[in-house]
């Protein structure tokens, strides 16, 4: 019963004229626009913001796993298990490092977005 009273209500406003049928007509064009800018916000929020996020995690859990394989390399080359070890361990450095530079480019990465992001931001609540 609820339905179809709104969808009588619906049908109503839709056949209304002059002053009230302007109104309605301008009322659903506002809201058409401003779900159009709630959407680009979300794609940018998602693009800008939340990308560089899971890029920064995704290198900081590399960053930890190299730790960890640099670790267990050097606990096995001072048991002197092999001189392939300490080849292993040379890998392991070179590879935690680098880890650790790609970490520190994916948070300047981020901090440029973050700091890009509060800047629009103050404008799109400017506009809205």
């Amino acid at each position: 019963m609820q339905r179809s009273w709104l969808s009588s209500q619906h049908s109503l406003a839709a056949q209304e004229e002059g002053s009230l049928g302007e109104a309605w007509a301008q009322v659903k064009k506002s809201l058409a626009e401003e779900a159009e800018v709630h959407l680009k916000f979300s794609t940018k929020l998602h693009s800008e913001v939340e990308e560089p996020l899971m890029k920064v995690e995704k290198a900081g859990k590399a960053l930890t796993e190299r730790q960890r394989d640099l670790e267990m390399k050097t606990q096995q080359l001072e048991s002197k298990l092999s001189n392939k070890t300490e080849e292993d361990i040379k890998k392991a450095r070179r590879k935690s490092t680098q880890a650790g530079d790609d970490l520190m480019g994916c948070v300047d990465l981020c901090n440029q977005a973050q700091s890009t992001w509060f800047e629009e931001m103050v404008t799109t609540t400017l506009e809205l």
